[in-house]
């Protein structure tokens, strides 16, 4: 597999390409979901939970960070060394963003750091640390097929494949707010609401083809970042309604001759219940004209 870094290939300079943890691929990261910039949410100090700013204009997404693990191979010491220190010069040339062309795609990255370490007289270990600052996130949403077993309405087979693991602060009760109070010679105290609960889950992915696997990614795409909150049902579990602001990563990613298949793993904030939306009479969402969900306290 071939690695074209601002239109050198990588081999030339000795370069071999590795595993990632969890992987059989040399690269990660470049299908993860990006996290969204600016102020996310609002912490009312005297409610519990906090307030989701999740309408259309309020949604903008930032960058991601790509790695690509490998060797560098020579006949001995000296010339792994001399390699390395080429491959080093080049990067250290670049002036802007450079292509980064993979069996995967293509990707305008800029190089944050190339750490080397010492393997052998004939091998050195090579991690290329990129930041791709601009992500297509662009992707379509599958139809909604009312399963009791989903998010928004979408099973988690049409999401992908299927619900892995979901674990955080399902059950319980959060850590409260931080305490403002000022006390004199003895302890004080303030009785303070709770912070908002985190979920943790994750959706295995297969398809037969690469591009098949691609679709079914950002799909995902496409539910985590729509304006407003996602309703998630699990079995022998609450429905939760929750909104996403890191992304999510690509925690597992397997290649073989017959499937693609990927752990796609999300941390989401869960909308406390002192939050509402309005509703009709049917328990569909009423919306503005923009499609968002309007909030009562």
């Amino acid at each position: 597999m071939s690695y074209i870094l601002n239109g050198i290939y990588l081999a030339s300079f000795g370069f071999t390409p590795g595993r990632q943890a969890n992987s059989n691929l040399a690269l990660s990261g470049f299908l993860d979901m990006p996290a969204r910039l600016g102020k996310t949410f609002h912490d009312w100090g005297d409610e519990h939970g906090v307030e989701p700013y999740v309408t259309a204009s309020q949604i903008r997404f930032g960058g991601r960070d790509l790695q690509l693990i490998g060797w560098i191979t020579g006949t001995d010491k000296q010339d792994c060394y001399l390699k390395s220190e080429s491959l080093v010069s080049f990067v250290k040339s670049f002036t802007g963003l450079v292509p980064l062309v993979t069996q995967w795609g293509t990707y305008q990255v800029k190089i944050n750091s190339v750490p080397i370490e010492y393997l052998a007289d004939k091998g050195l270990a090579v991690t290329i640390n990129m930041r791709e600052p601009v992500v297509d996130i662009t992707g379509s949403l599958p139809a909604s097929d009312n399963d009791d077993y989903g998010i928004d309405n979408i099973s988690f087979s049409a999401l992908g494949g299927f619900l892995t693991e979901f674990k955080g602060q399902r059950r319980g009760m959060p850590e409260v707010k931080s305490e403002q109070f000022t006390a004199w010679q003895k302890e004080g105290y303030q009785i303070t609401k709770t912070q908002a609960a985190k979920i943790e889950f994750g959706i295995l992915v297969q398809a037969d083809t690469y591009a098949a696997f691609k679709t079914k990614i950002t799909s995902l795409y496409a539910l985590f970042s729509k304006s407003g909150t996602r309703l998630m049902n699990v079995k022998e579990d609450a429905i939760r309604e929750f909104f996403v602001t890191e992304g999510f990563r690509l925690t597992t990613v397997y290649k073989n001759q017959l499937k693609y298949l990927g752990v796609v793993t999300v941390t989401a904030i869960q909308v406390n219940n002192d939050f509402y939306y309005l509703t009709d009479n049917s328990g569909n969402f009423i919306t503005d004209n923009s499609l968002n969900k309007i909030i009562i306290r």
